[in-house]
């Protein structure tokens, strides 16, 4: 906290906020955002065919986001590699 008459949030290391600070949003999330959500719910399936339809049409963009959705790009793929010839020599007693 400063002392320079301004209020000031707590925060740590990387700017994030403290346990037990004050709330970085006091008066917690706007009602619009759930008038907005349910919105978008009530219309979910009118907007997937609208995206579908427009990425058929060639809309890259429109293409890209149903892709995302549908099949994320993957964070982990395994890879294989041949082990050198002397390190399978060393587990081979036979």
């Amino acid at each position: 906290m400063s002392d320079d008459g301004n209020t000031s949030i707590a925060r740590g290391e990387r700017e994030r906020w403290l346990e037990g600070g004050p709330s970085p949003n006091p008066n917690g999330r706007p009602a619009r955002v759930a008038e907005i959500e349910a919105l978008l719910a009530s219309k979910s399936a009118e907007l997937i065919e609208k995206a579908i339809k427009i990425a058929l049409e060639g809309d890259v963009a429109a293409l890209k986001l149903l892709l995302d959705r549908i099949l994320p790009p993957r964070k982990y793929r395994p890879i294989t590699l041949p082990a050198p010839s002397s390190f399978t020599s060393m587990y081979q007693h036979g």
